[in-house]
């Protein structure tokens, strides 16, 4: 198709070099990313998310979406959309812009376009210049000439944010600003929109007119042209048009970008499922019952979707997902897997395991991309030797076939990853509005999806979880579901909201009237007290499978235990050696506790653990404490305590002799109890038979740590279920359902008054959370008002341009708080903790921006602030503090360092304490590499 002069002196991009004259052409940036579009399709999209678009394109027009005129026809309108994305910059307002830094060039092309009979006024004579953005002016273009609106919403979101009403409302008021008074402007975008029609092999706009397409295909559209942007934005590989410099045809330019990036293929998982057994030859070991269940489900299932997986602790769930995610991903289409899990130091705990197993899935030398999606990733040694490797062609100078690939690297982009591994956060942020939402959900279409330790996820993120659930199930993508403790009606709800089955009461509750809240009657799937468990889903229909296992329960012997008696019953167990552990609900109590254990049984024989150490002491203790207790120890100490907190819950694979833990709720407490005993070994005369005692409890209630922890209601359910023998894997059911049953539990008479107030505060709470966790969510792609479109779909968005933010809204915790803890002595210099393992004790440069290396160390002592200072109503009196502290007394050329930009730091002087000074209030901390991040005292001064 021959262009007008017209058209092609419209400009897209220009140089960022301030003296350069470099600029591309509107038209060919159209074209790259047209010829760009049939890459990702074919070469990067995996065919379940193809499937996926071709069924929302398909929706309204009678077609079989898996036909291959539905396919074709889905392919020539993402290539339309991709070449079409910037028309909108075909308008007077933004070829009228002037770049800062090169006037020159801007000039050149301002008179350009003059020239060529368009007519074009200087920037600063339109009225209001920023009124419209040129993704906006694209959707109209599309809607002026009658594309649905459907389709052109997704050139309008391409910039990360679909437009609201009020803007598209407005839009006509700038007509001046869009040319749309203009005939000569009009006929241009026009002629520019055949363009785009030609490049994607469409003959006309009426082959379009009649597309509509659902809202997953919307978000998913939206995605891979905010990807298709991206790469054809990137000026080193797409070249700029120079004086004597000849294009290359997009096709080349595409080409060499496609050759010189090298993004992995999407994986196709294979079908090594139907020929032998995935076990032994992924994991090398023989498969366990839950595992044969998981596989033989699959292997019937015509249609999966949601995979709830309910089994002891040490039955094999992880190694049973990843193989049912292979033969998953093999079933549906999908390219990848993102393994979710409860924390940081879980994603880190996992790993491994999954990288071992990606390494034995690409015995073919097919090379897949791995991303650690967590904030302290840079941390994880074993990622970072897989980030060298890399860049530097493997350790025998050819490619792993793993690697983490550059253009994935960063907080928006590494969910395209094939593989990740990240805290739940990650996934839950789908269901939360914040800019670029659309190439989250792409990336997590395209993979199946784990969901680890489920019960860890209280109420406010549980709404998070229904809502991705939600999504999820609208783009078809499997999902395993991992707990040992699941109630059963968190079981029905998580299911129910990947089917898009509402999950509510029919009415709420009429207080006044003395009418209670409608409850949904639960199916026999959701109450029943078999385990371990399968319940899944296969088109829609809900199953269930009994796992029968030859595990045979064993007993717990349990008994409270008072605080002042802990060190004499510890005394009397470990007289003739045997490892303990110790779980408390807070990090201040587990301090206490281990300070009292140090100073009898020993330094050496008391360890702690727990969220206020720096990154790197608490990675070294933890290791030492896997090696000595973990699955692989083979000689254990002697005598060793370990004390800790919820991390032990959740991150550590080890094993005690005797467990002592404070109350808690039940399925956090078999948890718990899941560390006792866990394998099979050898164990001194006094701790043959599993022993747990359980404090925090006091004659007038709870510690008040518990209490504020978890709340009153769940604890004293525990009480009242806890007798003097549990019986593992056996009862876990039974107590766990019991404890989350709606009508409560039976307690004693004397405590019916405090237990209805207590079951009624907690109803409150989990209200409150739910409402909240609502103000910040997206609605359901089943939800068809604004005519079905993503108008609107992030108004009142979080905003956030680091991320840390939305992370937080997605966890209805406390704000914590990290600074960086470095050394100040009395010569006036700063240094690294002398512990450290590298350059530990050397002095900081305050002259120059310190080096890579060296901001990377000092970024490695960022510990969490306690809760006296990190609270909601106190977190910004301490950054406020912390800033003003920090300018005062630091060098600024430390910001200049990407380590260190924007982080807080304290400095501790030579016995490593801190004074933080809060309105009237000195807080005296100290760091102390055995016990962590101390408050020492709180000193209020007088005015």
């Amino acid at each position: 198709m021959q262009l007008s002069e017209q058209a092609k002196s419209l400009w897209a991009k220009m140089t960022k070099d301030n003296s350069g004259d470099a600029w591309l052409p509107l038209y060919i940036h159209m074209s790259d990313a047209a010829e760009m579009a049939k890459r990702i399709w074919y070469d990067w999209l995996p065919p379940g998310s193809r499937e996926v678009i071709s069924c929302g394109v398909s929706l309204n027009d009678g077609l079989d979406p898996w036909s291959d005129l539905a396919m074709q026809r889905a392919f020539k309108l993402f290539v339309f959309l991709a070449a079409a994305h910037d028309v909108g910059k075909a308008i007077p307002v933004f070829q009228a812009q002037q770049p800062f830094k090169n006037p020159g060039l801007g000039g050149q092309l301002f008179n350009r376009i003059l020239e060529t009979g368009l007519p074009l006024k200087p920037y600063e004579d339109f009225a209001a210049p920023h009124a419209v953005h040129h993704s906006l002016a694209s959707q109209r273009i599309l809607e002026r000439n009658g594309l649905h609106r459907t389709c052109a919403v997704i050139l309008g979101g391409h910039h990360g944010k679909p437009p609201s009403y009020t803007q598209l409302n407005n839009f006509s008021g700038y007509r001046d600003n869009t040319g749309f008074n203009n005939m000569s402007w009009t006929a241009v975008q026009d002629e520019l929109l055949m363009y785009a029609l030609k490049l994607a092999g469409l003959v006309d706009i009426d082959e379009t007119r009649n597309m509509e397409v659902d809202i997953p295909g919307q978000v998913l559209l939206t995605g891979l042209v905010i990807m298709v942007d991206w790469l054809v934005s990137d000026e080193y590989r797409f070249q700029y048009l120079q004086p004597n410099l000849k294009m290359k045809s997009s096709e080349q330019r595409v080409r060499d970008a496609w050759d010189d990036l090298d993004l992995p293929s999407y994986w196709e998982a294979s079908d090594a499922w139907e020929m032998y057994d995935l076990f032994e030859d992924r994991f090398g070991i023989n498969p366990r019952p839950v595992q044969e269940a998981v596989i033989d489900i699959i292997r019937e299932t015509t249609s999966p979707g949601i995979m709830v997986i309910e089994a002891p602790m040490g039955a094999g769930k992880t190694e049973a997902a990843l193989a049912a995610a292979e033969m998953l991903a093999q079933k549906t289409g999908r390219g990848g897997v993102f393994f979710a899990l409860p924390t940081q130091a879980t994603a880190d705990g996992i790993f491994n395991r999954v990288h071992n197993w990606i390494t034995n899935l690409s015995a073919d030398g097919e090379a897949h991309s791995l991303f650690l999606a967590h904030g302290k990733s840079r941390f994880n040694k074993e990622y970072q030797k897989i980030i060298y490797n890399s860049n530097v062609g493997g350790l025998d100078g050819e490619l792993d076939n793993v690697l983490v690939h550059d253009w994935f690297d960063g907080r928006k982009k590494g969910i395209l990853s094939d593989f990740v591994v990240g805290t739940v956060d990650q996934v839950l942020m789908g269901g939360l509005k914040q800019k670029h939402l659309a190439l989250r959900h792409l990336g997590l279409a395209n993979k199946v999806v784990i969901i680890d330790e489920c019960h860890a996820y209280d109420a406010y993120m549980s709404q998070y979880l229904f809502k991705i659930l939600r999504w999820l199930g609208a783009y078809h993508v499997p999902v395993l579901v991992l707990s040992a403790t699941l109630p059963g009606d968190k079981r029905f709800k998580l299911i129910n909201a990947y089917l898009g089955i509402d999950s509510t009461p029919q009415h709420g509750a009429v207080p006044w009237l003395n009418v209670a809240a409608e409850k949904a009657e639960l199916p026999a799937w959701a109450t029943n007290y078999y385990y371990p468990i399968i319940t899944y889903s296969d088109d829609g229909e809900v199953k269930q499978c009994k796992v029968s296992t030859t595990t045979h329960s064993y007993d717990v012997t349990v008994a409270y235990l008072k605080d002042e008696d802990i060190i004499a019953k510890l005394d009397e167990l470990l007289s003739s050696g045997g490892c303990a552990g110790i779980i408390m609900n807070t990090v201040k109590r587990a301090q206490m506790l281990a300070k009292q254990l140090a100073d009898h049984f020993g330094q050496d024989v008391v360890h702690l653990l727990h969220s206020r150490f720096i990154n790197t002491d608490r990675v070294t203790k933890e290791l030492r404490v896997r090696d000595m207790l973990g699955p692989a120890a083979k000689e254990r100490p002697d005598k060793v305590i370990v004390v800790g907190t919820q991390v032990m819950e959740q991150s550590l694979d080890v094993d005690f002799d005797v467990l002592i833990t404070d109350i808690c709720p039940m399925d956090l407490l078999i948890q718990r109890i899941g560390r006792l005993h866990r394998h099979d070994r050898l164990r001194p005369d006094k701790l043959k038979t599993p022993l747990c005692f359980v404090t925090g409890v006091k004659e007038d209630g709870f510690d008040k740590g518990a209490k504020a922890v978890y709340g009153e209601y769940l604890l004293m359910n525990s009480q009242a279920l806890l007798e003097s023998k549990i019986s593992l894997p056996a009862d876990i059911p039974v107590l766990v359902q019991k404890a989350y049953a709606p009508q409560g539990v039976e307690v004693k008479p004397e405590l019916a008054e405090k237990y209805a107030k207590a079951k009624l505060d907690q109803e409150k709470k989990i209200k409150e959370k739910e409402q909240k966790a609502s103000e910040f969510q997206i609605f359901s792609p089943d939800r068809r008002h604004n005519l079905g479109t993503l108008i609107g779909w992030l108004d009142t968005g979080v905003n956030d341009n680091t991320g840390k933010k939305a992370e937080a809204t997605v966890r209805d915790i406390d704000s914590s708080l990290e600074v960086i803890l470095i050394q100040k002595k009395r010569n006036g210099s700063f240094y690294l903790l002398p512990w450290l393992e590298t350059r530990g004790g050397e002095k900081i440069p305050t002259d120059y921006t310190p080096d890579d290396e060296m901001a990377a160390l000092m970024s490695s002592c960022t510990v969490n602030l306690p809760r006296s200072l990190a609270a909601s109503w106190m977190i910004n009196k301490t950054i406020d503090a912390l800033e003003k502290s920090n300018i005062a007394e630091l060098p600024g050329c430390w910001q200049d360092s990407s380590w260190l930009k924007g982080e807080l730091f304290i400095v501790l002087d030579e016995g490593y304490r801190a004074e933080i000074s809060i309105a009237q209030t000195i807080y005296t901390l100290k760091y102390d590499e055995k016990y962590g991040l101390l408050t020492e005292s709180m000193e209020v001064v007088d005015d």
